[in-house]
């Protein structure tokens, strides 16, 4: 008898058919092992967490430990430090990776990355100072940190530039002064940064000779203090007004989250 089905010939013997031709490879079978395990689901943020716990855990195993403490206090507070260490350094590859994998940073507040890149560069000047003074102020550890943390956020910023290109950073003029400051935030800002930077230390040292230095830090560590508590605003105000946050990685969220627990522990 006749039939409408595709699948079967007119001698009634089925034919088979390759379900992937039907339906289109599995999702997660050209996904590379490294996304799946640092991936936005449950199984990537537990397996992905996981990881870097395991690895901060052997390193401070492994690694020389504070002489000021002994016994098992020694081991949980340099496992602990190591687990903050790698979550801290991990959590700048996952925006830079999706931004290249979606050829866009659409979604990523530039306010935010601005604020990235001057508050890490005040932490870099700051530990590299530190140590300067007091080499045993500071851990060779948290140098390399910040360096990385400065480093990872220029690329950010430099992907915006490349991606949107440098209209990213202009808001609309609008009227009034602050429409005028909005638009202008970034030269502001920069202009603000360079004074710190420059005149704040030539006045510092004229003023109060060899002292300067320190008092220099320590108003650099408040910059970055400042920013810290003020920089994810922009980020929130942007996923509130695009009821979205697609664009913005959510490891960056989980991994400092876990650097925060390691430190109060």
């Amino acid at each position: 008898a006749a039939t409408d089905d595709p699948t079967v010939a007119s001698n009634s013997t089925p034919l088979l058919v390759d379900e992937e031709s039907v339906t289109g490879p599995s999702e997660t079978a050209n996904v590379p092992l490294w996304k799946r395990f640092f991936a936005d689901d449950c199984f990537g943020v537990t397996t992905g967490l996981g990881i870097v716990s395991v690895t901060g855990s052997l390193l401070g195993v492994v690694l020389p430990k504070d002489s000021s403490l002994s016994g098992i206090y020694a081991y949980a507070s340099n496992m602990l430090g190591y687990i903050a260490f790698a979550a801290w350094s991990l959590s700048f590859y996952p925006q830079v990776a999706e931004n290249y994998q979606r050829r866009s940073t659409a979604g990523l507040s530039t306010d935010f990355c601005v604020l990235n890149v001057i508050g890490f560069a005040c932490y870099a000047f700051f530990n590299v100072g530190s140590w300067y003074i007091d080499q045993d102020a500071v851990q060779s550890k948290e140098i390399a940190f910040a360096v990385l943390a400065f480093v990872l956020s220029a690329i950010t910023v430099g992907q915006i530039v490349y991606y949107e290109g440098w209209s990213a950073f202009a808001e609309s003029r609008g009227r009034g002064a602050w429409a005028w400051f909005l638009y202008y935030r970034f030269q502001i800002l920069l202009l603000a940064v360079i004074l710190l930077a420059t005149v704040v230390p030539l006045g510092m040292r004229t003023l109060f000779l060899t002292t300067w230095l320190p008092d220099y830090l320590k108003a650099l560590s408040m910059v970055k203090v400042g920013i810290t508590l003020s920089k994810y605003t922009p980020q929130v105000v942007s996923n509130v007004r695009r009821r979205s946050t697609q664009g913005f990685s959510i490891w960056q969220i989980l991994l400092d989250f876990t650097v925060g627990i390691c430190n109060n522990l």
